[in-house]
């Protein structure tokens, strides 16, 4: 598929996406592990063919976006975002948790201009989403809201993407755990198990015979009786994965005259995205591999009515985020490649804080 049948079809349509269905590495009734949250459950009903049916989440729209993000961020095509070093850290618009408005990013300068006084703070101060185009155009697609600015005024931007899996017709399925030590160590004897990495660097021991100690077991040594419970992992029919891109969404942004240009990248770098992370599979965590039952088909809708654009492979997505990159330049919307910035005294002040508090 070339740019301009993709944009055809684009101007007649409001949505794009993709329904698939996955099954586990393992094949079907195979144990998947789902996320594990501090509260509430991930299980919950859902409407699917006009029937009630017991799901599970298996990945929310959230981290659906962040895995998009950190495939383009190492996608072979550089698209404009924002960089920096903070210490031993490196990060960029694509990792940060509110993207071009995130704290960590308000805390550097620009060419030793505090970031909200920059050039990219004042096109977020200004709801200029014509520059943050050119800044940082993952941010207008995955969406941002300069939330801390006083009196709710601040520029907030929709989602345009939203992916997510879930598991349908779900069964709890058995998780067990134990531990047999190989030597002959007995929970009557005291072990202190030592947790700051600054004193285990140290020292080079992460546990000690100490009288005042807890059992072996707290550092992990002597037997831990076999258990078995039904409340981890689960088996399923297969697991849905919902993928769609609002056009209206993107049109919305007012992007000037260039929009329909905008609107395009915008749309191939969703695909982009998606593409590169999910067509070999999803690797969601441990025990919880999924591969599509077919390849990934898109399509787009105006209504009742859709319009086929058959299989998107990573290769095909790509060589549509090129063609439009090209458009977008030509076009004259801004585009700053990669913007450097530096941390600021505090920035560093408040992570050296940190690694010395937590001891990493």
């Amino acid at each position: 598929m070339k740019l301009k049948d993709f944009s055809k079809v684009l101007q007649s349509s409001t949505v794009l996406r993709s329904r698939n269905r996955l099954q586990p590495a393992g094949g079907n009734g195979d144990v998947v592990y789902p996320p594990t949250y501090s509260e509430g459950s991930t299980r919950h009903f859902r409407r699917i063919d006009g029937e009630s049916r017991t799901c599970v989440l298996l990945d929310a729209v959230t981290s659906q976006a962040n895995r998009m993000e950190q495939a383009l961020r190492d996608s072979s095509i550089t698209t404009p975002h924002l960089s920096v070093n903070v210490g031993n850290y490196h990060l960029t618009s694509y990792d940060v948790p509110h993207r071009i408005c995130d704290a960590i990013l308000r805390g550097c300068t620009l060419d030793g201009v505090p970031y909200l006084n920059s050039s990219v703070g004042k096109a977020i101060l200004n709801h200029d989403v014509r520059e943050i185009f050119g800044y940082s155009p993952s941010s207008l697609l995955f969406g941002f809201w300069h939330s801390n600015r006083t009196g709710g005024v601040g520029i907030k931007v929709p989602r345009s993407i939203a992916s997510e899996i879930v598991a349908v017709d779900v069964e709890n399925a058995p998780h067990t755990a134990s531990r047999i030590d190989q030597l002959p160590i007995s929970k009557a004897s005291k072990v202190e198990s030592i947790k700051k990495p600054d004193v285990v660097a140290k020292e080079g021991w992460d546990w000690r015979l100490n009288a005042k100690g807890k059992k072996p077991s707290e550092a992990l040594l002597g037997n831990i009786p076999p258990s078995i419970t039904d409340d981890r992992g689960i088996t399923m029919d297969y697991a849905l994965q919902c993928v769609s891109i609002s056009l209206s969404s993107l049109r919305s942004l007012s992007l000037g005259n260039d929009s329909e240009v905008g609107v395009n990248f915008l749309a191939a770098l969703g695909v982009a995205g998606f593409a590169e992370a999910f067509s070999k599979g999803c690797r969601l965590r441990s025990r919880c591999d999924l591969l599509p039952e077919s390849q990934y088909v898109w399509e787009a809708l105006s209504g009742p009515e859709s319009v086929s654009l058959g299989e998107i492979s990573s290769e095909v997505a790509l060589g549509l985020l090129e063609e439009s990159i090209s458009d977008v330049k030509k076009a004259g919307l801004p585009w700053h490649e990669t913007t450097m910035l530096e941390p600021s005294d505090d920035l560093l002040k408040l992570v050296e804080e940190g690694v010395q508090s937590i001891g990493v």
